[in-house]
């Protein structure tokens, strides 16, 4: 297999310039000798690159200069075997011209000198590349490459200096475009001992400039490496007069003079300067000497004019020049007498007033000098006004405005103040005596067409009339009605009414009735009559109710009203459940009912203040709220609900109740220490030692509540003498409370000092009970002097008053209040 790697099918190169070609051969049976397999490359049919090989890489390579068009490169392989393969590409070479070099200087033939520098001066040029991104060489067949060898100007320029070494010199200029193309061009010049002179011509500049007549200043600076400047001999020629002068130069190299008498034309103006050996040097410039215009003919128009018209000037005779050079004018205006200032063609009317003379000279130039001006003038009369339009307002008018003519643009070219004639007209006739401003409503109904014709007035004359745009009166709509729908709140079981409270009026006198529209949250519905039945709305929808008022010809301005419909009955006060009146939690749950869904707020009022709390009724309609409270505190309830519209209630029931503060040492949810199956019994049993307290605090504040509390004592005899003393006292609350003793059990039989009836043993109790050894028999049962001793005859026995004592604690009174009471237990204290 063999493939031309470059270049690629397709591509491009360039015509004149060495392309590299490779290819490469692949042969598995010599893949270790692909030396051996031949190479052929040919463009368009014919062999190149002859002796081209393949390298032990499989590589060939093949350098080729290709001609402008399309070329197929072929690169065919053979094996030792007769084997053959071949690839082919196609290219396209463009166009690719060789850059061109042309010597200017020096020049073929001309002497120069080696002891002077000699002007190196060439062009080139490219057809593709631009002049400045080639590279230039010059060389000498003498002094080699010349040091000024560099990329030419932009405009194709290679300049330079050098001092050459005596001898025939073949100076070659080569140029060497981007893709490596050249040009060059080739002299030959012969280099001598000795110079010529040196000259420049200083003044005129070529290309300069002067009128005939004119004193031209001529200058020129020369010199000579043998010869002083004032031993040369100097000629100043004109192609056109000849010689005009043979003006030396001073030692110091100047030649100067003045000249007045060359004709008019293009002048080469060459002078020369020749030394002693007879060498001349010479320079040349282009001098124009130029002659000026004729006057031309003119007349100004308009004439007669006035100080409205802009004052023309008409060229009738154009100014001639000699040299056929192209002419221009310039324009001087004088006003009586005097430089304006101005230059313009036409001048303008606003520079003019009312009897100006004016005066224009006008003034031919070639290019180069003035000529003689043109005049002419003329005096101006009165400048009638002008007027740039008149509008008609209001914009839109009815029959009950005032119309007003409004001119504008006004403008005067004498100044004179500002003022106007009118004449109204309706349908086309003028209006007799509508000669002001304004017309007056009354002159026109509904559909006139009217106008204005306006002349701006000067106080001299009047100009030429505008006349305004037509005014149709238009029909006046009817005013936009005051409109209420009712109810104002209304529910969804409402009729909706859209009625008129203040009926449209209308300009014109017309006739008006209404249309009604209603739209239900911002859609048109189809509903058309004034009413809406209940059964459309539902809850939360805003209805608006437009009314149009129409006079036969167009609708007025719209009435509008609007409600929402929803619930706007609040609920019904909540109920609260009643409290306790007192309590020793310091919490409450309190509840009740209102409407279902309500949103309750609970307000909790003490003497600390106010507070809230809020939840939500369930779908029976319940609610529950769990508050914490502080000891000591009476506390009232009441609540509010609110409803999903946002409508609240009135105000709840009162409920409240008081925390006690001190609280009941035994009162909790349980029935512990209710009954005398249950008393309390929080102590162990107490000795008659006389060292053991028992006291505590409780209340009672409901029918409910009873408190039991039950005291076991052990009664012990020491050396004769019995301790034994029992005593209970109430020591706080005896003003509400009783309480009465149970020997031993529960039963009635067992009650100590009841005080009641037989349906009620315990009547009211007492405060105070006492269990304790006393004399026996004697009746007095009063207290011996000494209870303790035992065996004394009469005395204490000193039985064992061990017992079960069950305190039964109630109230001695109808209410009930958080006041406590404190019962003091003791045995044995004396």
């Amino acid at each position: 297999m063999v493939a031309i790697e470059t270049p690629t099918d397709g591509s491009a190169v360039n015509e004149g310039v060495t392309v590299s070609m490779r290819g490469r051969v692949v042969d598995e049976a010599y893949s270790t000798s692909l030396t051996t397999i031949s190479a052929t490359w040919a463009v368009n049919g014919e062999r190149v690159c002859d002796g081209a090989v393949f390298a032990a890489t499989g590589l060939s390579d093949c350098d080729h200069v290709f001609t402008r068009g399309e070329a197929t490169v072929t690169l065919t392989a053979i094996n030792p075997d007769g084997q053959s393969a071949s690839s082919s590409v196609t290219i396209t070479v463009n166009k690719n011209e060789a850059p061109t070099a042309e010597i200017v200087t020096p020049e073929y033939g001309v002497e120069y000198y080696s002891n002077g520098l000699t002007l190196f001066e060439g062009a080139v040029a490219d057809g593709e590349d631009l002049p400045e991104d080639m590279t230039v060489e010059w060389t000498s067949s003498i002094d080699g490459v010349l040091p000024f060898s560099t990329s030419p100007s932009s405009d194709g320029k290679t300049t330079g200096t050098f001092e050459l070494t005596e001898g025939e010199h073949e100076i070659t200029l080569v140029v060497t475009d981007t893709t490596g193309r050249t040009g060059s061009d080739t002299t030959t010049i012969q280099v001598v001992e000795g110079s010529k002179p040196t000259l420049e011509l200083v003044s005129p500049s070529s290309g300069d400039v002067v009128n005939y007549g004119d004193r031209v200043y001529f200058e020129a600076l020369v010199d000579d490496l043998e010869d002083d400047p004032a031993d040369l001999s100097m000629v100043w020629e004109s192609d056109l007069d000849g010689v005009f002068s043979t003006q030396g130069a001073s030692s110091s190299g100047v030649a100067d003079f003045t000249y007045d008498g060359l004709t008019n034309g293009t002048h080469t103006i060459t002078v020369y300067a020749t030394d002693a050996d007879g060498l001349t040097a010479r320079d040349s410039a282009t001098l124009y000497v130029n002659t000026a215009p004729d006057a031309p003919v003119i007349h100004i128009e308009p004439d007669p004019a006035g100080s409205d018209d802009n004052l023309t000037v008409v060229l009738d005779t154009a100014a001639y020049d000699a040299e056929g050079d192209a002419i221009t004018y310039s324009y001087a205006w004088y006003l009586n007498g005097v430089d304006s200032g101005l230059s313009s063609n036409p001048l303008p009317s606003t520079a003019t007033t009312r009897g100006d003379v004016w005066t224009v000279y006008v003034t031919p130039n070639d290019g180069n000098i003035d000529g003689p001006a043109g005049m002419d003038s003329v005096t101006l009369g009165n400048g009638a006004p002008t007027l740039s339009s008149v509008s008609i307002t209001p914009v839109v008018a009815y029959t009950d405005d005032t119309l007003t003519a409004n001119p504008s643009g006004y403008s005067d070219p004498d100044g004179d103040a500002e003022d106007y004639h009118y004449q109204w007209y309706v349908n086309g006739t003028a209006v007799a005596g509508a000669t002001d401003s304004t017309l007056a409503g009354t002159e026109f109904v509904k559909s006139d067409a009217v106008t204005v014709e306006v002349w701006p007035w000067d106080g001299f004359e009047e100009g030429s009339s505008v006349t305004s745009g037509t005014r149709t009166i238009s029909n006046s709509l009817p005013t936009a009605p005051s409109v209420d729908v009712t109810p104002n709140y209304p529910e969804d079981d409402d009729d909706l009414a859209c009625t008129v409270t203040a009926s449209s009026s209308d300009a014109d006198g017309d006739t008006i009735s209404y249309t009604y529209a209603w739209t239900v949250d911002g859609v048109l519905s189809a509903i058309t009559t004034n009413t809406v039945a209940a059964s459309y709305t539902t809850d939360g929808e805003v209805w608006l109710c437009t009314v149009t008022p129409n006079d036969g010809t167009a609708s007025g301005s719209t009435g509008t009203d609007r409600v929402t419909v929803g619930d706007y009955t609040a609920p019904d006060a909540p109920v609260l459940n009643s409290l306790d009146g007192y309590r020793n939690e310091t919490s409450a749950t309190v509840t009740g009912s209102s409407e279902p869904f309500a949103s309750i707020t609970l307000y909790i009022s003490s003497s600390a203040g106010v507070t809230t709390d809020t939840g939500t009724a369930n779908g029976a309609g319940s609610f529950s709220f769990s508050e914490g409270l502080t000891a000591g505190y009476a506390y009232s309830f009441y609540a509010t609900a609110s409803d999903a519209s946002g409508n609240t209630s009135g105000v709840s029931n009162v409920v409240s109740t008081e925390v006690c503060d001190p609280v009941d040492d035994y009162e909790d949810s349980t029935s512990y220490g209710e009954s005398c199956a249950d008393p309390v019994i929080d102590w162990s049993t107490l000795a008659d030692d006389g060292t053991t307290t028992i006291e505590f605090t409780g209340n009672i504040l409901d029918s409910s509540d009873e408190d039991w509390y039950l005291v076991e004592t052990s009664d012990a005899s020491t050396s004769g003498l019995n301790y034994y003393r029992f005593h209970v006292e109430m020591t706080a609350g005896t003003s509400e409370y009783g309480f009465v003793v149970y020997d031993g059990g529960c039963g009635s039989s067992y009650l100590d000092c009841g005080s009641g009836s037989s349906s009620d043993p315990e009547g009211n109790g007492y405060t105070e009970y006492e269990i304790y050894a006393e004399d026996q028999g004697d009746g007095s049962h009063t207290v011996p002097s000494d209870t303790r001793t035992c065996d004394g005859g009469w005395y204490n026995d000193c039985d064992d008053l061990s017992s079960s004592y069950y305190i039964h604690v109630f109230r001695t009174t109808t209410g009930y209040s958080c006041q406590e009471y404190t019962l003091e237990i003791t045995n044995g204290a004396w």
